[in-house]
């Protein structure tokens, strides 16, 4: 638990030396070591970089070997195209200062950068490391690069070589005289992949077993996945079934993606024929995880494209955090002045009625007291109208953060587009008590719209308004519907993984009453509830709350009987098919 606050005082520390040293050479070394305990993965790749970038301009090949090593690394996952050119120079380096071990480390974040997409070249650098140790006699405790080799020769099913590097790696860890313990942990599971994919399968059962015995805490996931496969190429279907369930459980709980599908894809196949249910539900996690994983190259295909405007995108990220902070403080301030011209205003009438009261009889009395609760009733009202746009507007603005973030340029400009002109409505429907249904309905479809598109198309919705309704005539009070679909989406539709459909139906059930019905298809108030979603929870109970207690305003102001009624749907078996919400309001 200290661990991190000892980063962040060191990481403080080496800030404020960066900030006195004259020395660019100390520069470099204290924007490696910064490297090291920075928190944020952005600012591990600006101090790489900065250092980097110093060290060639300084000729400190030494620092430049060092900070483009970790920059190389860092930058594989995310962008290894930008990868490979810093570790080519770093290469260059460490050849000229004849350093085996800083050449090794960086001829293997190379094969580590290859193998993302081209086994020759991953296989040349692997082997060129190889025959590096090998001739300058580097220790396979200082880089195991067997076990490296192994592994790699095994992602791209070269299983005999794969076999051949996992057990020299094996035999030279007992003659380091590793514990037995400690090497079957390391290497087990990675016997047990091979022998199954050579099909041999008791062999690699034995190794599965033997990793469930040594690991102390919960086994790598892939143990119990190879052994839910030995079972399922047997036809013991249970016992496939009960193994896959543990490997998928450990793999979620570990976010790995790419098991998650292979495990999820397995259980869909062991449950096809008896429960189709059952394999039904695993289907769509599959589904859903591809897609995810899909997003994510797709993201990262973004980031190599517009790596030039990453400088531009966060500054519109600045300004967009700076104008929405402007916007709330410009809200205080006017609620303030409101406050106080009210507090005014009541004072006013307050000395005004003393002085009128002397002269009165006891009917004028009550007659003044009746219009003083009335003022009090509209004010109320005004404020809570007042409290429900900045709830609406920054939850909108949270959504523009999402795509700048995620340095979505098109989906952004899209998604301001749709934004400015739903703003433009609240702020003119927000200046009236009743605006008409058409202005009501266009705003609620934007905001669908839009959050449709933040949660990437898991919203789908139907706006039905029956013929007879003259949608300019008919008047209603504004923003009345929007947090009743906002509290569907969130609470309803956000908790399934595949998202689901809203609907809301308008029509006229007498002269004087507008039905408005709002269905969704989620997972129903109870399993809301029992989830307790802590992402949105607060949002959604104070927007249902405003509108709440505006509902209560309007029929005491106006002495009308607007009702709001939710009903939980249920299926014959008592399974929950989602909720409905019955809005009957007076025009």
């Amino acid at each position: 638990m200290a661990q991190p606050d000892v980063k962040v005082i060191r990481h403080d520390s080496l800030k404020r030396e960066l900030g006195r040293t004259k020395s660019d050479t100390l520069r470099v070394l204290i924007y490696e070591q910064l490297m090291g305990v920075s928190p944020q993965r952005k600012a591990v790749i600006d101090y790489g970089q900065q250092g980097f970038n110093l060290a060639k301009q300084i000729h400190f090949d030494r620092g430049a070997i060092q900070c483009g090593n970790k920059l190389g690394f860092m930058l594989v996952e995310l962008d290894y195209y930008k990868a490979i050119p810093i570790l080519m120079e770093t290469k260059q380096l460490a050849e000229k200062l004849e350093d085996p071990q800083a050449l090794l480390t960086t001829i293997l974040y190379l094969g580590y950068a290859y193998n993302k997409f081209d086994f020759q070249k991953a296989q040349y650098y692997y082997t060129m490391a190889r025959q590096l140790v090998e001739k300058d006699h580097i220790p396979e405790s200082v880089t195991p690069i067997s076990r490296i080799l192994g592994q790699f020769y095994y992602n791209w099913n070269v299983l005999d070589s794969a076999l051949f590097y996992s057990k020299k790696a094996y035999q030279q860890g007992q003659q380091a005289n590793i514990s037995p313990n400690v090497l079957n942990k390391l290497y087990d599971v990675q016997f047990g992949k091979i022998y199954y994919k050579m099909k041999q399968p008791d062999l690699a059962m034995r190794y599965f077993r033997r990793a469930i015995a040594s690991a102390t805490g919960n086994p790598n996931g892939q143990v119990y996945e190879g052994l839910a496969m030995i079972f399922r190429d047997r036809q013991q279907l249970d016992s496939a079934r009960y193994y896959a369930k543990k490997s998928l459980a450990i793999q979620q709980e570990r976010n790995e993606t790419i098991y998650i599908i292979q495990t999820a894809t397995l259980l869909f196949e062991l449950y096809q024929a008896s429960n189709p249910a059952e394999a039904l539900k695993y289907h769509l996690l599959a589904t859903a995880t591809k897609d995810s994983l899909k997003t994510q190259e797709k993201v990262r295909q973004a980031e190599k494209a517009a790596y030039e405007d990453r400088e531009r995108e966060a500054a519109t990220q600045r300004r967009f955090k700076a104008a929405e902070l402007d916007y709330q403080n410009r809200l205080k301030l006017y609620a303030l002045v409101g406050l106080l011209g009210i507090a005014i205003l009541v004072a006013y009438f307050l000395y005004r009625a003393n002085r009128q009261n002397r002269k009165l009889e006891a009917q004028r009395l009550r007659q003044l007291e009746t219009e003083f609760e009335q003022k009090l009733a509209d004010t109320e009202m005004m404020t809570l109208r007042a409290q429900m746009n900045p709830h609406f507007i920054f939850n909108c603005l949270n959504s523009i953060k999402l795509y700048t973030l995620q340095n979505k340029a098109d989906k952004a400009s899209e998604y301001l587009t749709k934004f400015a002109r739903l703003i433009r409505l609240v702020l003119e429907n927000s200046r009236s008590e009743r605006v008409p249904l058409q202005n009501e309905l266009e705003a609620l479809q934007l905001y669908i719209e839009l959050e449709a598109m933040r949660f990437k198309q898991k919203v789908q919705f139907m706006i039905q308004v029956a013929s007879e309704i003259d949608q300019q005539y008919v008047q209603i009070p504004p923003l009345l519907l929007q947090p009743y679909v906002e509290n569907a989406i969130w609470h309803g539709l956000m908790h399934k993984a595949e998202g689901g459909f809203v609907q809301i139906n308008v029509c006229q059930s007498t002269d004087h009453l507008l039905h408005v019905e709002i269905t969704d298809d989620g997972v129903g108030r109870e399993r809301a509830r029992a989830l307790k979603s802590k992402s949105a929870g607060m949002h959604k109970s104070f927007g249902m709350q405003v509108t709440a207690d505006r509902i209560r305003m309007i029929n005491q102001l106006h002495n009308v009987q607007t009702q709001a009624q939710v009903v939980d749907l249920v299926a014959t078996d008592g399974e929950p098919l989602g909720t409905k919400v019955v809005l009957d309001i007076p025009i």
